[in-house]
Formats: structure tokens, sequence, C-alpha cells
């Protein structure tokens, strides 16, 4: 049984006859078929062998009938007493309800009684089987159409509208009695077509909501009927119950309500009542008339299209028509305004600026401004008109930038004019400001300079500015110092510029802007002398010159001195000096020979004068020594040897100094050298003759430094 309603489903779902007739019976047709608004199977034996259909009987034979869904399979039951059937005969199917089976039948009476119900299960296979020989005779697939359902007919109580506008579609609820699923509805009257519903919703037996398509129906009088159809074709009727108006449109306002000479204009509301879809619109004055463009008729009460106003439109009030596709009309008066598209302007940013610069416009505000215009500076008393450089209108036609060149105008109020391609003008009077005011100093940078050198002006901030601005320092009591190579960046900066301090005495002095002879206030400046912050070396020996490995400051100027200086003593000046940067002195020698040993100060003076500050140094004045290692070379003489000359080592030897050699035996006898040659502090060189009357044998030798300092060696020298 499984294997068999697998095949028999499979072959539902495919919807083909899956075998092939072996038996002995013939079909001659399946099909479905109403009476008495049911649906029934009618199995047509068209010949072949009388067959047996009783399942309790049996014999050579026997043919089954079943009914098969895609989940279940049923066996048909004759009804009592139908045994056989012979060929000719046509069998009726039908679902018995009170017994819960298929039946089969003979009498078609029998389909008239409430016993016998509507084969409805859908989809299903009817499936005649050979019972002896075990085949398929044949399979009938149905896909079933369910009858309409049926019931008494409808009845309308009431709709939600009576009144529908003409033109436009209006949502009905219908209430009444009976109504059955796929009911329609509809309006009605004699002599004119039927509006029917164009879609309709089946709330309940007692509901359903509909939509009716107004659009070029004929309005009432008389009132229209409505119409509701069961699925059954039993109707419901309310008379004389829907009223179709078709009243004359009215206008309230229109926006916008103004439009420029030449633009188009979006309407995007003309109000007003009972506007039908397809009216048309026109503005119009006397014989000028501008119908509006696109027309949508939005809502019976709102209208939108495009207005296209033509430049030599006349300005002034117009009139807005509307009128209906029934031909009803209605016009208000001087609802819509023309205005004129000359340009206008309404203000200018910035509305002042300093004579001898360009000045950059950023907003000179109106409307109706044309790419082209034309923008000038205008006062007749105040040298010739300004015309406009740069000019840009925005796309929205309400603003303008631009610049004005106004190098060499005088300064007054100047009226703005705005001159558009087509020769309109627009105008503000005394709207914009030349100024030629004294100027201000504010900032200045740098605050100082050294004295003796340039410095160069970074920045000078105020208002005013002109080109060919003077700078000047200024000092009661001095002349001005006036700065050369001066670049006036704009009217509120000064970038570039050099003082020059060479000679200018130190101390405080004043900046000041000077514009067309007017003055600004001052800033402070301060000019100093040289700074010495650091030295190297720090002291030096006395009676050698003492190189400068590097002195650090500011403001040193090529040709600087530099001096160690002590009270009651000579300076003593530098040789060699090199200069290498403002803030750097490389190079130069101290020579510190006779120069007294002590504390002294180093100071650089610049060629005009200007002294640093001072920073210590010491000159040094070490006791000369003589170290048993090397000897002297030679170490040794004869007797009565004239010119020995003798390289001797030392330390913190002097030039200038004294060598003596004494007799360690006879200590009255001395030998001093002449042509004495103090090479290094380390190292002298001298010369001595050795008497014919020497005394023999070891001498102790004496250094005396030019200060005064002394040291002995014994046995340093041997006269043999």
């Amino acid at each position: 049984m499984v294997l068999v309603l697998a095949i028999v489903v499979t072959g539902l779902l495919l919807g083909a006859n899956i075998f092939q007739q072996k038996s002995a019976f013939i079909v001659s047709d399946i099909k479905n078929q109403t009476l008495n608004g049911k649906n029934f199977i009618t199995v047509f034996l068209r010949a072949g062998d009388e067959v047996i259909i009783n399942p309790s009987l049996s014999g050579s034979h026997e043919m089954g009938i079943y009914i098969d869904n895609k989940t279940t399979s049923w066996r048909v039951q004759p009804v009592s007493g139908l045994d056989t059937v012979k060929p000719g005969t046509t069998l009726f199917i039908y679902y018995n309800t009170s017994k819960n089976i298929y039946q089969v039948t003979l009498n078609a009476a029998t389909l008239s009684t409430s016993e016998a119900q509507s084969v409805v299960e859908c989809p299903l296979a009817i499936r005649l089987v050979d019972e002896q020989a075990h085949l398929l005779i044949t399979t009938w697939n149905w896909t079933c159409v369910p009858l309409p359902p049926t019931g008494p007919a409808p009845t309308v109580t009431s709709i939600t509208n009576t009144t529908g506008n003409r033109g436009w579609p209006v949502i009905e609820s219908i209430t009444g009695t009976n109504f059955l699923t796929g009911a329609t509805a509809k309006f009605n009257r004699s002599g004119t077509p039927d509006i029917p519903a164009a879609s309709c919703t089946y709330v309940s037996s007692t509901k359903m909501v509909c939509t009716f398509d107004l659009l070029g129906k004929t309005a009432s009088p008389p009132n229209y009927n409505v119409v509701v159809t069961n699925p059954d074709g039993k109707q419901g009727m309310r008379a004389n119950y829907f009223v179709l108006s078709s009243s004359a449109p009215t206008i309230t306002s229109s926006t916008p309500a103004t439009g420029v000479q030449g633009t188009t204009v979006k309407i995007t509301r003309l109000l007003g009542t009972y506007f039908q879809p397809g009216a048309t619109v026109t503005y119009w004055q006397g014989a000028t008339i501008i119908p509006l463009q696109s027309v949508n008729v939005v809502a019976s009460t709102n209208i939108t299209g495009t207005l296209y106003i033509p430049s030599d439109a006349p300005v002034g009030l117009y009139n807005v028509t509307v009128t209906n596709t029934d031909g009803k009309t209605v016009t208000r008066a001087s609802t819509f305004t023309v205005t004129s598209n000359a340009p206008k302007v309404t203000g200018i940013t910035p509305n002042t600026y300093v004579r001898g610069w360009t000045v950059s416009i950023t907003n000179l505000a109106g409307s109706l401004f044309q790419p082209g215009a034309i923008v000038t500076l205008v006062n007749s008393t105040a040298g010739p008109d300004i015309t406009a450089n740069n000019v840009v209108v925005n796309p929205a036609n309400t603003s303008i930038t631009c610049t004005f060149d106004l190098t060499g105008a005088p300064a007054a109020k100047r009226t703005v004019i705005v001159t558009n391609p087509d020769g309109k003008t627009g105008t503000y009077a005394n709207a914009f400001t030349i100024t030629s005011n004294a100027p201000t100093l504010t900032a200045r940078n740098p605050t100082t300079g050294i004295r003796g050198w340039p410095v160069s002006i970074i920045s000078l901030t105020g208002t005013g500015f002109q080109p060919g601005a003077e700078v000047r320092l200024q000092r009661s009591g001095y002349p001005d110092v006036i700065a050369t190579g001066v670049n006036v960046a704009s009217p509120t900066s000064i970038n570039a510029g050099t003082f020059d301090l060479t000679g200018v005495t130190a101390g405080t002095w004043n900046v000041v802007v000077i514009v067309d002879g007017k003055a600004s206030g001052t800033q402070t400046f301060t000019v100093t002398n040289p700074t010495l912050t650091v030295r190297n070396p720090i002291s030096g020996n006395r009676g050698w010159p003492v190189s400068i490995i590097s002195l650090t400051g500011t403001g040193f100027r090529p040709g600087a001195e530099v001096r160690l200086q002590r009270s009651g003593y000579s300076d003593v000046i530098a040789t060699g000096v090199n200069v290498a940067s403002p803030t750097s002195i490389n190079a130069g020698t101290f020579d510190l020979l006779g120069i007294t040993a002590g504390a002294w100060t180093i100071r650089v003076i610049n060629p005009d004068g200007g002294s640093s500050g001072t920073l210590a140094f010491t000159v040094n004045s070490l006791a000369p020594a003589i170290p048993i290692t090397p000897l002297f070379s030679p170490a040794s003489g004869a007797r009565g040897t004239n010119g020995v000359i003798v390289t001797a080592p030392g330390t913190s030897l002097q030039p200038g100094m004294a060598v003596v050699l004494t007799s360690a035996s006879a200590p009255t006898t001395k030998i001093t050298a002449s042509s004495v040659n103090v090479v290094s502090p380390t190292q002298v060189i001298f010369t001595f003759d050795i008497p014919a009357g020497a005394t023999t044998g070891s001498y102790t030798a004496r250094y005396t430094n030019s200060d005064g300092q002394t040291i002995t060696q014994t046995t340093r020298f041997t006269v043999t």
C-alpha cells in the first residue's frame, strides 16, 4: 500500500498518467461536473466487460475506484445495492458527510440529497485498478476549481462617504449583511455607465472596503445606487444613496506669490477646492497670459506646476484662473505679482578699505545679478570710477565676489553700481568708503637691535599702512634712523625693511610708521651694545703670547678690538683678531711679555665704539723650575773655553730670564750666561765663556725669571 501510494503521489505531483492500460476494462471519460451547485466526479464506462465494484464481492472482473491526494488514499464505496456496472454506464462520485467516505452511485438524483456533498480535495487523482490482475487501468488528475461560495442575497445598509468629488477616487466602507468572499460593488443609475469599484476587500459578512475611481464620471443628479454582488450572482442594493459632486473650483492662494521677469517659478501650492485632474491654470494680466506648465493636480485642494515668466512680461499684479475638465472655472484676482528683473544691491563686505591697496570683496549681496555683470565704485567729485576685476556671480544670483584696485584713489564715500549684461542696473548709495587715516602701530618684531649692526624688520602690525610708507627709529636729541627696503604687505602688515645701527647710540628708541605725512603711534625699540658671554682661554702665562680660542657673545663687528684691561695698567690689545660672525671671535693673540701678573678683564670694542661688558682673565706668573732630567747639553766644558752653547730644560720659564752657574766648591766663582734665548716655557738656550782660571768641578745652575722669581739646581754643569 505504501509503495502504491508513493507511486500515485508521484504521478499526482508530476501531473501525468504514468501507467498504460493493460486490462479488458475500457473507460471513455473521467471529469468533474457541477450539479445543484455541487462538484462531483463522473466516470463513464464506454465499453469492456461488466465489472464488480462492491469490494465485498469477488469475481474475475473486480474494479477498485480510489481517490488520492498528496497524503491519503481512499477506496470509493458503492451505495447500497450497487454491486456491478455494465459498459455504457456513468458513475457519480460524491462525498458523504455523515459517513465521512467517498461514495459512487448510478442515480443522479442521489446528488440532490443532503448527504451528497462536493468533492473538494485539491489536488486529487482518480485511480481505477483491476483488482484481480493487480493492474492500474487509468489515472485522472484534477487540480480542482473550487466552487464559488453561495448564500442568501446581500443587503446594503450604509457607506462611509455618501458624496464624492468628480475626478477623484473615493474609499468606501460598505456595511450590510450576507457579504461573501469575492463580493464586488458598483455605483449605478439609469442612463449612464456603471462605476465599478476598482478594488474591494472582504472584511466580514457585514463589511467590505472598496475604492471607486470617479475620474471622468458623470455627476449627479440623479444620485447613484450602491450595489453589492456576491460571487453567486446574488445582489443587494441601496437606491439613490451616493451623490457624485462636480462643484465649481475655488482659489485661496498661490505659493510662491511672486516671480521675476525672465525667470522660471515652481508653483508648489496653488490652494483651493474642487480641483479636478486635467484642470488647466493661467496667470494673466490684461492681454498677457502666462499658462502654468507641467500641471499636477495633487489633490482636490492643491495644484503644482511651472510658470515660465517672459522677460518682457509687465510687472504688477496677475489674476489666476483654474478651469476643470467639466468646463467649470474660477478666477482669483491679484493673486500673483511679477517683479522687475533689474539687479538689487543690499550690502557689501567689507564696506571700507585703505587707499592704495587692492581690496577683495567677499560678498556683494543682493539679487538678480547676472553672469557678466559689471561692478563700479562711483563718486563724481572724487576722481574717476573704479571698475571691479575678477567679478564672479554665485549660482543663486544673490552674491558677487570681486576686487577693486584703490591705487591713487582719493579717500571718499562711493556708490556701488551693478550693471547686468541686459543694461539694467542696481545701486547702493555711499555704501563703500575709501580711507586714508593716520596709521596705527600695535606690534613690532624684533624689539631690539645691536649697536653697529643692521637689524631686519620681521613684522610690524597695525592699520592704515600704504605702499610707500616710511618706518623710522626716533629718539629725542638724535637724528632719525630711517629703514631701507621697506615692504608694505597689506594695510595691516609691514614684513620687510632694515635699520642700519652703525654709530647709533645705545638705549631706548621709538618705532614709528609714517603714511602721507601722518605718523602712527610708537612702539619702543632698544639699541644694545655688543655682549660678551663666554671666553676661552680664561688665563695666560706672563711673558708668553696667549691665543684666543673663542669669544662668544652678540653684536661683534669686523674690525672689533679685543682688550685685556686692568685699572692702573695699559690695555693689552690682541693682535690678529678674526670676527667669524656677530656672535663669535675665533682668533687673536695677547702678548703677555712684561705684563703684570694678576686679575685682568677681557672686553670687545666694535669699530664704532660700542663696547661689550667684561669677563675675568688671569695673567699667571709661575715660579720657574729646573728638572733633574734631561741634563744640560752639553753638561761639561773645559776651562778657558769660550762660546759654550748650552741647551737646558726648565718649566715656567719667561723671556728675559737670567742664567748663572756657581761653583759648588768655590761659591764665589760664578759664570754668567750671555745670549739667553728662552725657546719655550720648558727650554732655554744660552751661551757662556769658561774662564781659564775657573774652579774645576761641579756647578749649580740658577734661573731668574723677569719677574724676579728664581730657582737653583745643583750639579748641572761640570768644568774640567
